[in-house]
């Protein structure tokens, strides 16, 4: 993986990660000093039902909200996140629908409750500044593909790089993965905001995460075309 995308992908994880293990702490250690009998307490909460249950906040975030460029830089740094959290342990997705949201018993509650302080934490810092430039042509590329009903992953410049076959290659790869992100994510949104089911998706989207990953490609890159050509 090449630096860039190393250190872009990594800030965000980092801090989902430190979030994640800070209130399943806290949340485990009132559930053990807890007044009631053990026998009667919810099982402290694991960091694997967290990172789901962070998962389903995003996309019920994403419905909530909305296609604008803030909320779509939220769901997908944090979908990003929670992906590379999975690959560290080798962790399976769960149930994506209805696996924290709406749960009987206290310990899905408390799980909901951390999930969505994770989140909140994120969504505040993504929040207090300008929308990534990435996130901005991510939102004008999914209105207008619902607008206009077609493809809309347009890339700067006027055609491949100067470097040959190499270049030219990978840089046809980042076209293909603009377009797959682009569709994904307004397909994300349209199923997330009607309830549907969102575990295509969700899968597609951590496919191109990691293949970005591994082609070393930020998202700025990938909403910028032509840079890509190292």
């Amino acid at each position: 993986m090449e630096p860039a995308r190393q250190a872009e992908g990594d800030g965000v994880t980092a801090a989902v990660r430190e979030g994640v293990r800070r209130w399943t702490r806290y949340y485990t250690a009132r559930v053990l000093w807890a007044a009631e009998p053990v026998e009667a307490a919810a099982p402290p909460p694991s960091e694997a039902s967290v990172i789901d249950a962070l998962e389903v906040r995003a996309v019920e975030d994403l419905a909530a909200r909305g296609g604008r460029a803030h909320a779509l830089a939220a769901v997908v740094t944090q979908l990003d996140a929670v992906a590379r959290l999975r690959r560290e342990v080798g962790a399976r997705a769960g149930a994506v629908d209805g696996a924290a949201d709406g749960a009987a018993d206290g310990a899905a509650a408390m799980v909901a409750v951390i999930a969505r302080r994770v989140h909140a934490e994120r969504c505040a810092v993504i929040d207090a500044a300008p929308a990534p430039r990435w996130a901005v042509a991510l939102a004008e590329e999914i209105a207008a593909r619902g607008e206009s009903g077609e493809a809309a992953a347009r890339v700067a410049g006027s055609g491949p790089p100067c470097g040959g076959r190499v270049a030219e290659l990978r840089w046809r790869l980042v076209q293909a993965l603009r377009e797959a992100e682009v569709a994904t994510v307004a397909a994300l949104w349209r199923r997330a905001a009607c309830g549907g089911d969102v575990g295509d998706e969700l899968e597609q989207l951590g496919a191109i995460g990691e293949t970005l990953d591994m082609i070393g490609v930020t998202r700025g890159e990938l909403y910028e075309g032509e840079r890509g050509t190292r």
